[in-house]
């Protein structure tokens, strides 16, 4: 479902759906790896912005397989090392070296969150939010909403609503070029 690139280029990380693990490929064999326990119903995956960790957003299942937390594992050994709340189906993630963001899409919500995981606010769109990517100015955010068929520009330091882009028919796989 989704893919995540090792800064030094060696291994593909790979949230599996059907599994909820994140497999990882070494790129010089085309071999997997033993793969890490993930999250149910995964979404996005980062590789953190010092390396050291990925970052692993997902909706979850049915009954006690929701996911409210953004899940963060060592890059190295898989562990979970800290899940951080941020609301109902954690759809997607974005990180610039001093932010993190997080979408909660059954409850339309945005979090943002510093370098050290302490919640910085919150600004509800709405109920269907379901991609978010940072674009390259590291200054603005892009929210999807499929439900609702909108693209919302956010600021992303003070998470103030830009614009909102109407009439789309369920836009996921959003893409910001510099």
């Amino acid at each position: 479902v989704a893919l995540a690139l090792a800064p030094e280029g060696n291994l593909l990380y790979c949230a599996n759906y059907g599994t909820f693990d994140v497999a990882r490929v070494d790129l010089a064999t085309g071999e997997e790896i033993e793969a890490f326990d993930g999250v149910v119903g995964p979404r996005q995956i980062l590789v953190s912005a010092d390396g050291a960790q990925l970052l692993l957003a997902g909706v979850g299942g049915e009954g006690e397989q929701q996911v409210s937390d953004l899940y963060v594992l060592d890059r190295s050994s898989g562990k979970r090392v800290q899940e951080v709340p941020v609301g109902q189906s954690v759809a997607g993630v974005a990180q610039a070296l001093t932010a993190v963001w997080a979408i909660a899409r059954d409850d339309g919500e945005l979090v943002a969150f510093d370098a050290d995981w302490n919640e910085t606010g919150r600004l509800s769109l709405g109920v269907g939010i379901d991609t978010l990517v940072l674009a390259p100015d590291e200054k603005t955010l892009l929210v999807g909403n499929s439900i609702g068929g909108q693209v919302h520009v956010v600021d992303a330091p003070s998470l103030a609503l830009l614009n909102t882009i109407e009439g789309l028919a369920s836009p996921k796989g959003i893409a910001a070029i510099a």
